[in-house]
């Protein structure tokens, strides 16, 4: 009996301490926050006295289980992101728990091919946050294998794999670097000097605003506006100068000046290009060439 006890302090303990987002998060989006038990020979634990009220989701006993239950009466108590929201249901991320990720309800994702070197990505993590210099080994599609310098600043994902944007003392200059072709990587002991620092990284810190809208060529334009909500017919993003091509190519954004590119992927059309005229990145956007690259 003393055991049966013992237990069900521990279940009244976790049942009233401060509500956290995570329990209201699974409580929202599956029937129960907590991990089904069997009540006690003495019936379901009890909530304290000094629980709060305003801190409990409604609920309804059960016959074996201890939990809580959804109600008409429900309401979360937090906010929750639909991205952080997507991703616990996904690959179960955000749960407080260890051991591998596992997806809170049936789902199925791409799993992504671009995966860096954890050694690498720990490494350049620190950098950033210290504020090191690193010698690293890449390869690169102009230069080949290379030995070089850098100042990591950020990291950035393009959709497609992760880059680190850092200042390249061979260059010198701000570029973007793919992860998985780091090959190895160590710290120096030197300082970055002021020039390699994000203040000089005026593509870094302009941003430009993309007017998109549904691609001419579509045959039913309502359902560009309902995978991406627009406002009179126009969905404005803002991205950094440095990341804007990215954006457009993730989103297959048609970016050429007489909206010719097709196919079923193309929903969108860039209104605006003259956005892009000063952005560096802007040369990776479906379709976009500069006004005079075709003049003699």
């Amino acid at each position: 009996m003393e055991l049966i006890d013992n237990i069900s302090r521990l279940f009244e303990d976790d049942l009233t301490q401060t509500p956290r987002p995570g329990r209201n998060s699974r409580l929202r989006t599956r029937a129960s926050p907590c991990t089904p038990t069997r009540r006690s020979r003495r019936g379901l634990c009890r909530l304290s006295s000094s629980t709060s009220s305003s801190h409990r989701a409604p609920s309804a006993p059960t016959e074996s289980l201890v939990g809580y239950r959804v109600t008409d009466d429900f309401r979360p108590l937090f906010e929750h992101s639909v991205e952080r929201a997507l991703s616990a249901l996904a690959k179960g991320l955000g749960d407080g728990q260890g051991g591998a990720p596992s997806c809170l309800v049936p789902c199925e994702y791409p799993a992504p091919m671009n995966r860096p070197a954890i050694e690498v990505l720990a490494a350049v993590t620190r950098a950033i946050s210290g504020q090191r210099v690193l010698s690293i080994s890449d390869v690169s599609s102009t230069s080949g294998a290379t030995e070089r310098e850098i100042v990591p600043l950020a990291l950035t994902d393009n959709g497609l794999c992760w880059h680190v944007r850092a200042f390249d003392r061979r260059s010198p200059s701000i570029r973007d670097f793919v992860l998985t072709r780091v090959r190895s990587v160590r710290f120096l002991p030197d300082a970055p000097l002021p020039e390699e620092s994000f203040a000089n990284d005026l593509q870094w810190s302009r941003e430009v605003e993309m007017e998109l809208v549904p691609h001419p060529a579509l045959p039913c334009p309502e359902l560009a506006a309902l995978d991406y909500p627009m406002t009179d017919g126009v969905r404005r993003i803002r991205a950094k100068a440095a990341l804007a091509g990215y954006v457009l190519r993730r989103l297959s954004v048609d970016c050429s000046e007489a909206h010719s590119l097709r196919g079923t992927g193309y929903r969108r059309w860039l209104r605006n290009r003259a956005a892009l005229e000063r952005a560096d990145s802007a040369s990776i956007a479906p379709g976009y060439l500069p006004k005079d690259a075709g003049r003699g």
